[in-house]
């Protein structure tokens, strides 16, 4: 008896001492497999990011996966094959047990998404190493002295002059007003009776009305062209006829002929009637209306085409593609300063990586890249054109500030806009047309400036006196260059100021496009920057086989099948 209960003592010191060697070891292999697994999560979530875009890492310095095959089949690919190295399939040496049952996909940061951030940030610290600290602080430098908003009351200042009918009208009554008081000059006054008086009285009050009328019909073109009211000649006039009048009204005269009091009224009649200003254009004022109506013609016309004389030289490309980044562009609130930065950075990053006008980049899909950033149109032409009217409308603001504050140019716009508008039969054209004037000649300094841009040549940044090359009666004859020894822009560094004007995301999403444009026509017509990534967060699932022991207090709230044991990995990984 007493070795029975020996025996059975020990063996169940021996069965007790075995459970609990095989639950130490059942809870080290858990611990090593959880960790094991997490190892393998990662290293599946690291070796999708290491599949990146190998064409686009070597041309743009950007990491980024292209999502060719599913995330999710890639991710359990990579996890399947670390638990089958560590599976041995060698019976009593496989320690795992383990199998992926699901992955949960939280998260995956496309480059499209949140405004591009993630795609800026890498631009960001690209650009730290690429030694353009100096470059960013000269180009914001630039972008703080250059207006870069153009003047919008300088455009179309010719509208008002032609799309109102109204002014051949206007025209024909100072016509008439015009030979009605030659008329008077030249006629020998008689006032001897009542009835010459009367007679005398209703030649001035058709000429008042005619000038009333016309004053009616000047107050009304001027307030349908939201222009200010001013005075010219014909009120003038007009005050003189009423004075007129009104001595004509005022005196009792006789009927006979040497009335003394007639005598004297005549004279101070005729004086008062050489006092009626009446313009005769001469041939100066006719060449100076030419001169007027170069100035419209000229800003009527088409900008790229005074500024680029070889124009079927222009490249016309045209974008084919379809979903593009730019298609999908969000906006996001950002602070001021850090999108300035970020633009800054951005902006550099396209003149290093991205061609122009000037320098196109061999074999890429658009020969002007940098002016699709700016305007974002379909083609190579209207991106060049659109750029060069930015370019001449930011001049312009330069070009008409320096114009208005010239003393001798403004004399001599003044005496041409009061030639042009006699010529006109419209007086009160005047200070519109030293509008037109101001603003054309303006606008040819500027188109000048544009020319010597695209030709390669520098402009100085602030426009001044002596360094004006164009000439009122020649608007589109250049005689001389744009510098003056100042600082001075380039057309490449005008093309940067241009995109600091855009929005960071507008920068963003286009540069995703050229890139998109670029590898697609290169490497591989299918590739979609809306389908690369840059982050993934997931959560993979386990399943692992009770190998020494079973432990209830572990399977308890964790198992899925009636032998195993169910724990979730998370994971997060970007570039």
């Amino acid at each position: 008896m007493r070795r029975g209960s020996i025996t059975i003592y020990l063996s169940m010191i021996l069965l007790s001492t075995l459970l609990l060697i095989s639950i130490v070891a059942e809870s080290a292999r858990l611990n090593v497999v959880r960790t094991e697994s997490k190892g393998y999560t990662y290293m599946a979530g690291d070796s999708v990011l290491a599949g990146y875009a190998r064409q686009v890492y070597d041309e743009y310095g950007i990491l980024l996966v292209w999502e060719a095959t599913p995330l999710k089949e890639q991710l359990k690919k990579y996890i399947q094959a670390n638990i089958n190295m560590a599976d041995l399939n060698k019976s009593g040496t496989n320690f795992m047990t383990t199998k992926l049952t699901d992955i949960q996909i939280n998260k995956v940061g496309y480059v499209c998404d949140e405004g591009g951030d993630l795609f800026t940030k890498q631009i960001v610290s690209y650009m730290k190493y690429s030694e353009v600290a100096k470059q960013a602080e000269k180009l914001m430098n630039l972008f703080e002295k250059e207006n870069l908003e153009k003047d919008k009351n300088s455009e179309h200042v010719t509208e008002v002059i032609d799309t109102n009918g109204s002014k051949d009208v206007m025209s024909d009554k100072v016509q008439q007003i015009t030979e009605k008081i030659e008329k008077l000059k030249k006629k020998k006054i008689v006032l001897s009776t009542v009835r010459d008086k009367e007679k005398f009285q209703k030649k001035i009050e058709q000429i008042i009305k005619l000038i009333r009328d016309y004053r009616e019909e000047k107050k009304e073109f001027l307030m349908e062209n939201n222009i200010s009211y001013s005075d010219d000649y014909m009120d003038e006039n007009l005050i003189i006829l009423e004075q007129i009048k009104d001595m004509i009204e005022g005196e009792k005269l006789n009927d006979s002929t040497n009335n003394t009091d007639a005598k004297l009224l005549r004279e101070k009649i005729k004086k008062q009637i050489e006092k009626l200003t009446v313009y005769i254009p001469s041939e100066e004022d006719e060449s100076n209306k030419n001169i007027y109506e170069s100035a419209k013609e000229l800003l009527d016309k088409g900008i790229l085409s005074l500024v680029v004389e070889e124009t079927d030289n222009i490249s016309n490309t045209k974008i084919q593609h379809s979903n593009l980044p730019s298609d999908f562009i969000e906006y996001k609130k950002k602070d001021v300063t850090d999108a300035l930065k970020n633009k800054t950075m951005l902006c550099l990053y396209s003149g290093e990586k991205f061609g122009n006008y000037m320098h196109s980049k061999k074999g890429n899909y658009l020969s002007y890249e940098q002016e699709y950033i700016i305007c974002g149109n379909d083609d190579d032409r209207s991106n060049f054109a659109g750029t060069i009217e930015k370019i001449v409308g930011i001049r312009n603001v330069e070009t008409l500030a320096c114009l208005i504050t010239d003393k001798e140019k403004q004399a001599e716009i003044s005496a041409i806009a009061l030639s042009a508008s006699t010529v006109l039969g419209l007086p009160m054209l005047e200070p519109i047309i030293k509008v037109v004037l101001n603003e054309a000649w303006a606008f040819a300094e500027a188109i000048n400036d544009a020319k010597l841009l695209v030709k390669g040549e520098s402009i100085d940044i602030i426009k001044k006196k002596n360094n004006w090359n164009t000439s009122l009666k020649n608007l589109l004859k250049s005689s001389g260059k744009g510098t003056s020894g100042g600082k001075t822009v380039d057309y490449e560094q005008i093309c940067k100021l241009l995109i600091l004007q855009k929005k960071e995301e507008e920068i963003s999403y286009r540069i995703m496009d050229l890139i998109q444009f670029n590898i697609s026509k290169k490497y591989n017509p299918e590739f979609k920057m809306i389908k690369c990534y840059q982050e993934i967060k997931f959560n993979a699932v386990y399943e692992t086989v009770p190998l020494f022991a079973a432990m209830p207090w572990v399977a308890q709230n964790k198992k899925s099948g009636p032998e195993s044991y169910k724990y979730s990995i998370d994971c997060h990984v970007k570039y």
